[in-house]
């Protein structure tokens, strides 16, 4: 028999076994990332006794109220023991924000809501929280903080619950020498609150999704990986298509091995002006073992969910020398040698240092503006309907303006536009909708876009 008919045969003979070794799963990326949802559970924060401001349109002006109550929802996924029931999981920060401030409108009046979480729990079925939003305790797991993030740092949490959660288990997590790469493949698992009692036309957002069967998954691919600006921190992120949407805070982006690659965290949404799509970013993996190492909490990363069997690798592996010797002696009789091929390494990615000659500013895109720029000269620029202060000015009784809306500034050091909500009556949003806490600073790249209280008064920040 020629030595060419039987490298054909040993080949032929690896790729059935490997096909067979694979096929012996019987699951496809989309069926690992449906099994994978037994990885993931339903957050509430508890916001008792807040501080309640009554505010007065007119005057622009808050007066203590009372006190009241709040929740905050998200995701998370379980992380330890891989396949196992845990009781550690990962989420965002911001899901279980220590302080927290919100405007809400109820029966046509205007009230903050200011205090911070008094209790966190996983909530374990859709029956847990009912339309009155009240907390069937029965049906929730307390949790403890074991690691919240400061505002510096990537936007993580680790919460440890009273016991572990039934039906719930660890996944794996992507190993530090492992990286997921442009083009891949990837899925967003998490409780988005739009599956709230989501009837047409009757959404409420009370009765909270919370089994394994109310996961939602996405799947997209991996645009890159860049950074997101933390105060003075530039947190590593996947730049990704799977759609996320409020409520995935927290949640897993896995790849079709049923690996934990992220941390859904941000997203982008169009801007109409532009054409540009949704964006969505998930924090890197990374952080989270990092995080774990630390906290002394023992995960076991898996590297392949391929179950072949010992005997099939062994095999395998003996054809593979057989096969490189035959394919040697062939080169060898010929005076061949094999090609070597440089290794492809990563792209360089960064962000460009504005030159000194750019000037920061702000443009309206508001219809009554047509088109304006104007330049930040001083240490910020304001907006809103009051002529003597601002530097864009609203016609009075532009619907969601309020007198002194909101500050931008621009920071020379990182090239960064500061946006922060001055307590605004119809609050100032960035453009995926996301609102912003009043009085907190919230930082911006050239050509991000943000409004005033409705779409129509939209602003853009840009180098010139």
């Amino acid at each position: 028999m020629k030595k060419r008919t039987v490298c054909a045969i040993l080949i032929a003979m690896i790729l059935a076994l490997a096909l067979s070794g694979c096929a012996s799963t019987g699951k496809s990326g989309n069926n690992i990332a449906a099994e994978s949802r037994n990885g993931v559970a339903r957050v509430l924060a508890i916001y008792d006794d807040c501080d309640v401001y009554k505010y007065d349109v007119a005057s622009d002006d808050l007066s203590y109220y009372g006190t009241g109550y709040m929740t905050s929802t998200g995701t998370a996924f379980g992380v330890g023991n891989t396949g196992g029931e845990t009781d550690v999981f990962v989420t965002n920060r911001h899901v279980i924000e220590r302080d927290t401030a919100s405007l809400q409108e109820i029966n046509g009046e205007y009230y903050v809501f200011q205090g911070r979480v008094t209790s966190i729990y996983l909530l374990k079925d859709d029956f847990a929280m009912d339309s009155n939003g009240e907390l069937d305790k029965s049906r929730a797991i307390p949790c403890r903080v074991l690691y919240e993030a400061d505002e510096d740092e990537a936007d993580l949490a680790v919460l440890r619950a009273a016991e572990p959660m039934e039906g719930r288990v660890a996944l794996p997590l992507l190993p530090e020498d492992e990286e997921i790469e442009s083009g891949d493949t990837v899925y967003a698992l998490g409780f988005p609150g739009t599956t709230d009692d989501a009837t047409l036309g009757n959404f409420s957002g009370k009765e909270y999704a919370a089994s394994v069967e109310k996961v939602t998954v996405t799947s997209g691919i991996v645009s890159l990986h860049t950074t997101v600006a933390a105060d003075d921190t530039d947190v590593r992120v996947i730049q990704h298509t799977a759609t996320i949407n409020h409520g995935n805070s927290g949640g897993p982006l896995i790849d079709e091995k049923g690996r934990v690659v992220g941390v859904n965290t941000w997203t982008m949404s169009p801007d109409s002006s532009s054409g540009d799509s949704k964006t969505q970013y998930s924090i890197e993996i990374e952080y989270v073992l990092d995080i774990l190492e630390d906290l002394k909490i023992d995960v076991k990363p898996t590297t392949s969910t391929f179950n072949i069997s010992t005997a099939a690798i062994v095999l395998i592996g003996v054809l593979v020398v057989v096969v490189i010797g035959v394919v040697v002696v062939l080169l060898i009789k010929k005076g061949q040698t094999p090609a070597q091929t440089p290794a492809a390494g990563p792209a360089a990615v960064g962000a460009g240092v504005p030159s000194p000659a750019q000037t920061p500013s702000v443009r309206s895109l508001s219809e009554q503006h047509g088109g304006m720029r104007v330049a930040i000269t001083g240490a910020q620029l304001l907006i809103g309907r009051d002529k003597a202060t601002c530097q864009i000015v609203f016609r009075d009784g532009t619907p969601g303006v309020s007198t002194r809306h909101c500050s931008v500034s621009y920071d020379r050091a990182t090239g960064e536009f500061v946006l922060t909500d001055l307590r605004s009556t119809y609050g100032t949003y960035l453009v995926n909708g996301t609102k912003l806490v009043a009085g907190m600073a919230y930082r911006l790249k050239s050509g991000d876009s943000f409004y005033l209280g409705d779409r129509a008064n939209m602003m853009r920040v840009e180098l010139s």
